[in-house]
């Protein structure tokens, strides 16, 4: 009675088990995945970026050429000392102005590094660099406002200080922008979804799956099947 208890119980299973297939064959993965883009928000920030980098870049370049007129014209004279530092101070707000024209548009990690850099960039130059440049400037503008043969060139050093405020005006700028105006969180970032059909008795990886169900069994004949 036995054998024909699984002689005719055998039959439903394996119809079962091909339905079970049937589905896994029809059966859609879907993976939803960040693409590492930055938001249209994100990238407007970016562009404000630029803009003040390029703003400092154009406010450094002229502090530069008009700190080596300053220097070749005080090659012969104790002022060098002064004006070295100047010209040293000058180029700072270039590299400065440098950091966010390579900022990336694709990646949220590189993004907030260069935010960083350049934040950081811009406090020391507004706080430590403009001070130096403006001191020793005004002090170089008195030895020629009080030099009765170089006595035009006043107007020169006073010019590097002037444009020096502006520079450290910028240079605040830049840095509470990046600070408060813009988002240092990276849920901007725009998500894709991939929907894929996987074969049977596969995932959306292409690795096997194991059916931990499946065990083997003996019937009254003496022979090894599977059921479930």
């Amino acid at each position: 009675m036995t054998a024909n208890f699984f002689y005719w119980i055998i039959p439903f299973i394996k119809i079962l088990r091909m339905q079970t297939i049937r589905n896994n064959e029809g059966s859609t993965d879907i993976i939803i995945q960040p693409t590492g883009n930055l938001a249209p928000q994100q990238v407007f920030h970016v562009k404000r970026f630029k803009i003040l980098g390029g703003v400092q870049i154009g406010l450094g370049g002229i502090l530069v050429i008009m700190s080596l007129v300053q220097l070749i014209m005080s090659l012969n004279s104790i002022l060098i000392a002064y004006n070295i530092p100047i010209l040293i101070c000058s180029g700072w707000f270039v590299m400065t102005g440098c950091l966010p024209l390579n900022m990336s548009n694709n990646t949220e990690s590189s993004l907030k590094c260069q935010k960083i850099g350049f934040m950081v960039c811009s406090v020391i130059g507004a706080a430590v660099f403009v001070p130096i440049m403006f001191s020793l400037t005004f002090i170089v503008g008195l030895f020629h406002l009080f030099d009765e043969y170089q006595n035009d060139w006043y107007i020169l050093s006073y010019s590097i200080a002037a444009l020096s405020v502006a520079e450290a005006i910028v240079a605040v700028i830049s840095a509470s922008y990046c600070c408060c105006c813009s988002p240092w969180e990276t849920s901007s970032q725009q998500m894709a979804v991939f929907m894929s059909s996987s074969p049977a008795g596969m995932n959306f990886y292409g690795n096997e799956i194991q059916d931990t169900n499946i065990r083997p069994w003996m019937d009254t004949t003496g022979k090894y099947s599977t059921a479930f």
